[in-house]
């Protein structure tokens, strides 16, 4: 009788420790970066010093793979961010710029992920700021592609840290 005991109150043990771990893992990580060095011109690709940015990206996260991955329907924000998502088997998907709150909302209420988006100069703020329901962060300078907003989302509250990607 006591061998049962032991056994039922190891598989209680188990449940209680496993169901407690899932619970503790609600936090959500956002990754927010600009596109690269971009070209000139109307929807400009990335400039060679742009593709090796975007191709580092990953590495500066070492090994941590995103569950999605956003980019603005831009070339230069799709192809920021084409090699992490094709090294992690990610696909992309494009998320209207013109509609953040709505994409923050979404944001805001998923537990346990990790996602990566890619922006722009003055999106990727207004987006941090929806988030962190604060307004902190104004607009980068045109040639600043290395801010990078790191955003976690803990039962409804969300915190930005702000990293610079050296390239």
């Amino acid at each position: 009788m006591l061998f049962i005991q032991r056994i039922f109150l190891g598989i209680l043990m188990l449940i209680i420790f496993s169901t407690a771990f899932s619970q503790s893992n609600n936090t959500t990580t956002i990754i927010i970066v600009r596109h690269a060095e971009k070209d000139t011109g109307n929807n400009p690709a990335l400039t060679p010093v742009g593709m090796k940015r975007a191709e580092k990206l990953s590495s500066l996260f070492d090994g941590i793979k995103p569950d999605e991955i956003y980019s603005t329907p831009y070339i230069r924000t799709m192809q920021t961010v084409t090699p992490w998502a094709k090294e992690t088997a990610v696909e992309i998907k494009e998320y209207n710029p013109q509609n953040m709150m709505q994409f923050a909302e979404y944001l805001r209420a998923l537990k346990g992920k990790t996602v990566v988006i890619a922006g722009h100069s003055n999106t990727n703020p207004q987006l941090v700021n929806l988030l962190i329901n604060e307004d902190r962060y104004k607009n980068l300078i045109d040639t600043d592609y290395e801010t990078i907003f790191i955003i976690t989302v803990k039962d409804g509250v969300a915190k930005a840290k702000v990293m610079k990607n050296k390239n």
